[in-house]
């Protein structure tokens, strides 16, 4: 029983693509090379093949593996009278058998070594001679072969020719596995079901949901084949029921016994673990296979064996539940077949012989490569539909090449470019840098449009061509065209263009013959005007009417980011789906998997989606694993090059490909080019205009000249920004210019060279990051970040320059590499990556040396803020003091100021405000006497912060309302950003939660606008904390999520923290202690580092608190005295929180009396401090009224109480509070608020 020979079943992209190649190649005379695992149907695409091909002769089809070696040779050539003992008559081989047809070689990979040249003989001469003979006979027979080996592996272990698997392959078909084809499973049985119930004269059954399910979720391991046998085994088990069953199908299909086998055991002997092997891993591998069937005819003893033998084996593999006659079953329908299929085992009536020489064969050969089953289907690749290929005429109007390899990706180019041509005739260049991509996709959208030209579509390839003539010879040759008459060949072709009608002519590599456009092209489009034209260049022909469309590379993820997605985002990308296509020709084993993605997409990405050059890195995987690529492309020139004799010389390198464009160039345009790589991630016209040196004279182009003509011939390409047009190459070409102009320049011109650009870019990135707190910041940050590369560039050339310098220089150049690194220290403070901003500077400060001078204290002073923003705030404050030192003893009054300031804001950071004020009430006074509004206005912010935390309300908010309007004057945005944060501390404080709620939200929303992920994560912070305050406690939690998310990955450990802390007690109100205490552990860990006093003792407190309550109160009084001893008295309020907080512990565990004098003693404090209307303050009232009420004082408890109520009213606590915490204390308010209720 077989399928239909005029037709596949196909609904999965996999089969329609491996149909769609098949199409292509059936019509032509070249072989063909059918890749697919036992079972796929490759004997049967083949046929397929045959029946849509021009030959009329028979099909013939031989399978290699079951020959007999030394018979081989005369089945296929034959042999004549004597030839060998047996040989009594002359007899006609295979390839005569298949005159004028099809010879279908099955397990080509097994074709003995010592045939291979004859047969390589026969395709390339197609002449063969019969064994024993002298005469030669021609053939006319088209060669198809298929195996299931990864040939290229077979190669490498001499088993099989290179040369003949070139020969072989000039088309090469895929074959998916039934598992990859899960959309084809149920049509597929329903045909066997359908063509079964044809065969005994009865209906059709069909499937059952259950057994439906069961079908597509099953692996399929021996393909279509046992697809098929499954199906006959459900139509025999149902009987006389009209429906299949689940139970109907062959195990493990059928439900009763476990899919998966149990585990081996420690004893389990050899021949049942080979034998788990094969069923578990690889049913179809021939090596697996050989190995179990020696080592069980050695456990045997004998060639022989029966069903009942191998239920045994079986058993020990599937584990007691399924019965001898499931186990008997599913070995005779499913997987006896696979071994018979590869030839390893015969049947001899009821007994089974094992074929001891061929295993031994197999195993001498060593393993195949197994091909890996994947978890999902692979990538889609978008396919032609068959229908528009299946006209046996259409080839006679088109010499489009048959493509070698499947079309993959560019599907809106595809459509774009077919809706473009097809639209109506003209010119089209389809413009791109080598490697693009450029002819396949003209070639696929001429298989595209074949259908719809009635004048045919034809390709000519100008590789050769040098001028007019060249073109037009090669256009009439593609035409297949003599030019012969007396007129130029460029008219001739007109008229002959002219003739064909609506036709589409591909004019592929253009770009050596653009001066040649206005005579053909041009000429062509105008006299011949139903012609559609369709140039693939690197360079614009520049004619009139000339329609560009410009290819760029295949999508491909942004770099780094590959380890972040999982394998069916970066099967999303076209370069990961050509490349995973590319590798399976390389080696038939190869399958994205979740170990090999990451590396595959970061391939794609630092190759920029260059279609040759993935297919060149693809092609690597032969000898080697995706991670073993990565370190070898940064020799990205030796690496990416094939020794395929079938490519042209310069598309088996990427060097060879970017020459070809290179040497195109007059000298002028190689210079500049060459020059060109002295920027990094692009440039703007000016940074090219002010750098590039350029030979000078009247013959010498303007910049501007160049940099168009270096653009228009795809070896720069450009972008719009928010501010101007932008230029630069991709790397890959950028690297290749690098070399050329280490060939052109000498070291003392690099030089040059290299502190033209530092300087240009210095000048040109503090113009604007002054801007940065202007209106025009958002320009401004937009700007210096899109020159970040060029700024470490230039640190680099500056740094490198001072290695060589003499001490009249060497002081200069220092200026300029602090100013260099200041530049950057903001932008990456601002826009990132912050991490970097360290090694910048220790980088810097080593070339200075250790010379005094105020560049020196300047990055000291620099250093100490970003040291201080990583944690270390201890070392931050050594290099603060150290920079204030040497500004003082240098009389460097701004340095010493900015010293003085970061000193301030280490001692604030810290938690010791007291200390904090006097010192930056110094700096104020400093900032104004030097003039820098900017900081004096950040100043009085800060001021207002600390005068908020000690209590005067009043005084911070008057202060704040000063800053405000200094920056608002100063039109300092940035500035007005960082204002909203201290606002929103201010009025957290003053329990005005709504209001600190919209100016934590205005600073998010400014800190988003200029990219400050690390302020946003601030930002976020504050946010959650008010929504908790408001009593949002599920808004509280996301945004606290997202606020971590961010400051962990911006490196600001501080803010992580900090929201640790925050978040832990928002979850100790919601009684999940669990979470809480984890969360304080984590936050003391970080504040720790941090040296922040403050917030080591909070978290101390906190899981001092939590410890009481699950009884470790030894561990609990331990913390509390630890938390107090982190402040050193040094904050009064805080260590009042702890007191109340251990109170309530004491109260809590019946010890009042003790707590009583502490308790009132914290609220006193807190009363005259005027800390009255916090959530701080309803705790001590809360926990103090307790305490009275339990020592007998019920009329204080009482007032305590009603004070207590008033203030939750103002907080917003109410009785469905979300906080089961706040909900038990304001029932004890309640009743305490009436005298004589007891605690």
């Amino acid at each position: 029983m077989t399928l239909r020979r005029s037709d596949f079943i196909v609904s999965s992209p996999a089969i329609a693509r491996a149909l769609e190649l098949a199409l292509k190649a059936a019509p032509g005379q070249e072989p063909v090379l059918i890749y697919g695992e036992t079972g796929t149907g490759k004997g049967m695409l083949a046929e397929w093949i045959h029946q849509r091909s021009q030959r009329r002769g028979a099909f013939v089809s031989v399978n290699c593996s079951t020959f007999n070696p030394n018979l081989f040779e005369s089945h296929l050539f034959g042999y004549v009278k004597g030839a060998f003992t047996g040989a009594d008559k002359d007899t006609s081989g295979l390839f005569e058998a298949a005159e004028g047809g099809t010879l279908f070689l099955d397990e080509i990979a097994d074709t003995p070594l010592e045939v291979q040249p004859r047969l390589l003989r026969a395709i390339e001469e197609k002449l063969v001679r019969r064994v024993g003979s002298s005469r030669e006979i021609a053939i006319d027979v088209r060669l198809v072969c298929a195996t299931n080996k990864d040939l290229k592996a077979e190669i490498a272990k001499g088993k099989f020719r290179e040369d003949l698997f070139y020969r072989i392959n000039a088309f090469i078909v895929q074959l998916p596995p039934l598992r990859e084809r899960v959309e084809d499973v149920e049509e597929l049985a329903n045909h066997f079901l359908a063509a079964i119930a044809e065969e005994h004269q009865q209906a059709a059954k069909p499937l059952e949901p259950e057994a439906l399910s069961a079908i597509r979720s099953y692996a399929w391991p021996g393909n279509i084949r046992e697809l098929r046998s499954a199906m006959a085994y459900a139509v025999a088990s149902a009987g006389s029921r009209p429906s299949i069953a689940r139970r109907d199908l062959p195990p493990p299909l059928d439900g009763g016994s476990a899919v998966t086998p149990p585990p081996p055991t420690r004893t389990e002997p050899e021949h049942v673990r080979l034998f788990r092997r094969i069923y578990t891993q690889s049913p179809t591998d021939r090596h697996a296979w050989a190995q179990f069937l020696v080592n069980w005819q050695e456990v045997l003893g004998n060639v022989r064996f029966s069903r009942r033998d191998m239920v045994d084996v079986m058993r020990a593999v599937r584990g007691p539940d399924p019965t001898d006659n499931a186990l008997a079953n599913e070995w005779q329908r499913r997987i006896k077949p696979l071994a018979v299929e590869l030839g390893l085992i015969t049947e001899d009536a009821k007994k089974l012989i094992i074929e001891l020489e061929r295993c031994r064969a197999v195993l001498q050969s060593g393993p195949m490569a197994e091909v890996a089953e994947p978890d999902e289907a692979r990538p889609t690749v978008r396919v032609m539909p068959a229908a528009k290929r299946s006209s046996s005429n259409r080839l006679k109007r088109t010499n489009l090449p048959p493509p070698r390899t499947s079309f993959v990706g560019r599907t809106r180019e595809v459509a774009d470019l077919t809706a473009q041509l097809g639209a109506g005739p003209g010119i089209t260049t389809l413009l791109g840098p080598g490697g693009t991509g450029k002819t396949r996709l003209a070639q696929e959208v001429g298989w595209q449009l074949l259908d719809r030209l009635h004048g045919g579509v034809w390709f000519a390839d100008l590789t050769e061509a040098r001028n007019v003539e060249g073109v037009a010879y090669a256009v009439a040759q593609a035409l297949r065209v003599p030019l012969t008459t007396s007129e130029p060949p460029e008219s001739a072709m007109a008229s002959i263009l002219e003739s064909r009608g609506d036709a589409l002519l591909i004019l592929d590599n253009f770009e050596q013959v653009v001066e040649a456009a206005k005579a053909t092209v041009a000429t062509w489009a105008q006299r011949a005007p139903r012609t559609r034209l369709l140039v693939t260049s690197r360079a614009l022909l520049g004619v009139g009417g000339e329609r560009v469309m410009e290819l760029k590379p295949l999508t491909f993820p942004a770099r780094k980011a590959s380890a972040s997605l999982t394998r069916a985002q970066l099967e999303a990308y076209d370069a990961v789906q050509l490349f995973v296509d590319r590798a399976r020709l390389a080696n038939l084993s190869f399958t994205l998997d979740d170990r090999n993605a990451a590396a595959v997409g970061e391939i794609c990405s630092m190759l920029e989606g260059l279609p040759l050059a993935i297919e060149l890195a693809a092609a690597r995987v032969s000898i080697m694993k995706p991670e073993q690529m990565l370190p070898r492309l940064d020799q990205k020139f030796d690496f990416l090059r094939t020794t395929r004799r079938d490519l042209s010389e310069r598309q088996r390198s990427l060097m060879a490909t970017i020459d070809w464009s290179y040497h195109l160039l007059t000298p002028v345009e190689q210079q500049a080019f060459a020059q060109t790589s002295l920027f990094r991630d692009g440039f703007f016209l000016e940074a090219a205009e002010r750098i590039l040196h350029l030979p000078a004279g009247k013959e010498a182009p303007p910049v501007i000249d160049l940099i168009q003509s270096l653009r228009d011939k795809s070896l720069l390409r450009s972008w719009d920004t928010s501010s101007e047009t932008r230029f630069g190459s991709y790397d890959t070409m950028a690297e290749y210019a690098r070399v050329k102009l280490a060939d052109w320049a000498g070291s003392e011109d690099m030089h040059k060279l290299a502190l033209r650009h530092a300087e240009y870019y210095l000048a040109y990135c503090e113009h604007w990051d002054k801007r940065i707190f202007s209106r025009s910041a958002l320009e401004a940050l937009d700007r210096l970040e899109l020159e970040r590369e060029n700024l470490l560039t230039a640190q680099g050339a500056l740094i490198a320059a001072l290695t060589r310098s003499q001490a009249d220089e060497r002081r200069r150049l220092e200026g300029l590499l602090c100013r260099v690194a200041f530049v950057l220290a903001h932008l990456l403070r601002i826009r990132g990556p912050s991490h970097l901003r360290q090694p910048i500077l220790a980088r810097a400060l080593e070339a200075m040396g250790r010379d005094d001078s105020e560049d020196r204290a300047r990055m000291l002073a620099l250093e100490s803020i970003v040291t201080g923003e990583t944690g270390d705030s201890t070392r931050a404050m050594q290099l603060a003091m150290e920079a204030l030192e040497l500004a003082q003893r240098l009389g460097a009054a701004r340095v010493r100021v900015q010293a003085k300031n970061q000193m301030a804001w280490l001692t604030f950071a810290a938690g010791d405000h007291q200390k904090a004020l006097p010192l930056y009430e110094e700096v104020l006074a400093g900032f104004r006497e030097i003039g820098d509004v900017h900081n004096e206005a950040r100043v009085l912010g800060r001021l207002g912060q600390i005068h908020s935390r000690l209590g005067d309300q009043d005084k911070g908010m008057d202060l704040l309302a000063q800053s405000a309007a200094l920056l608002e004057e100063l039109g300092d945005r940035i500035g007005q950003a960082f204002q909203f944060v201290t606002r929103a501390n201010i009025l957290h404080r003053a329990g005005r939660y709504r209001e600190g709620l919209e100016a934590s939200e205005r600073a998010e929303k400014l800190f988003r606008e200029f990219g400050d992920k690390r302020s946003t994560s601030h930002a976020l912070g504050n946010r959650a904390l008010m929504l908790k305050l408001m009593r949002d406690y599920d808004g509280a939690l996301r945004v606290s999520d997202e606020c971590r998310a961010l400051a962990r990955e911006v490196g600001d450990f501080n803010t992580y923290a900090t929201d640790l802390a925050n978040r832990g007690h928002l979850l100790v109100d919601l009684d999940r202690h669990d979470e809480a205490l984890a969360a304080f552990e984590e936050s003391e860990r970080f504040h720790s580092r941090l040296n922040n006093p403050m917030l080591v003792s909070v978290c101390r407190e906190m899981r001092a608190w939590i410890l009481w309550q699950r009884g470790r109160v030894a561990e609990a009084e331990k913390l509390f005295a630890e938390a107090e001893q982190a402040l050193a008295q040094r904050d009064a309020a805080a260590i009042t929180s702890i007191k109340v907080s251990r109170g309530e512990c004491l109260v809590n565990s019946g010890r009042a009396a003790e707590a009583l004098a502490s308790l009132r003693d914290a609220l006193t404090v807190l009363r005259a401090k005027g800390l009255t209307g916090d959530r701080d303050y309803f705790k001590a009232l809360v926990t103090l009224a307790r305490c009275e009420s339990a020592t007998g004082q019920a009329d204080e408890a009482a007032a305590l109480a009603r004070e207590g109520l008033e203030l939750a009213q103002k907080l917003g606590y109410t009785a469905s509070d979300p906080a089961l915490r706040v909900r038990r204390n304001l029932s004890d308010l309640e009743r305490l608020q009436r005298p004589g209720s007891s605690g």
